[in-house]
């Protein structure tokens, strides 16, 4: 019973729980196109992978409750099954074409972002401990779009690749939202 009077006094009532306030937010996506039609066939290995650097406010000293804005960078690559895609022409229409002779074809686009998470977390100072989840969105711009198709012509390997963002969108937001529990 005295040590648990002497450690009770020994905590200072003064004493502020720090929050922990940076996150790198690292995801891998699997990477589809719905409705694309049997024009448009993409291999299963297509995947995306997505880096932010956020930190994290609280709403109040000691809440559960945070806001996360960041900055980050979205790539994804779409791997075309005996296609390929004519992102290099001037015309306003969008080819995709059969195509057998490459190996492998792709389509990689990449974004910048702005990220901003509301987030709830069961122990406000500790982000590696608990039930924690959050919703959010994020803004991104187009930084590059290109195409890459590596074929066997001619006894030797050849890779082509077209640089284009003109098919693209130049904005784009997503909706995110993560739940985890240690």
């Amino acid at each position: 019973l005295l040590a648990m009077v002497s450690l009770a006094k020994a905590q200072s009532p003064t004493t502020m729980i720090k929050h922990s306030r940076d996150f790198l937010v690292v995801g891998v996506s699997h990477d589809m196109w719905i409705g694309a039609g049997d024009s448009l066939k993409t291999s299963t290995l297509s995947r995306g992978l997505n880096v932010a650097l956020m930190y994290d406010f609280p709403v109040k000293d000691g809440s559960h409750l945070s806001v996360a804005p960041g900055i980050g960078i979205s790539t994804s690559s779409m791997f075309l099954k005996k296609r390929t895609l004519n992102i290099g022409q001037t015309s306003s229409d969008f080819n995709v074409i059969a195509d057998s002779s490459y190996k492998h074809f792709k389509l990689a686009t990449a974004y910048v972002e702005i990220p901003i998470e509301v987030r709830y977390r069961t122990y406000p100072d500790n982000a590696n401990k608990g039930f924690k989840a959050s919703a959010g969105l994020k803004f991104g711009a187009l930084l590059s779009a290109h195409t890459k198709g590596k074929r066997i012509a001619n006894g030797s390997k050849e890779v082509d690749k077209v640089s284009n963002k003109q098919y693209f969108q130049p904005w784009r937001v997503t909706a995110t939202g993560r739940v985890a529990s240690r």
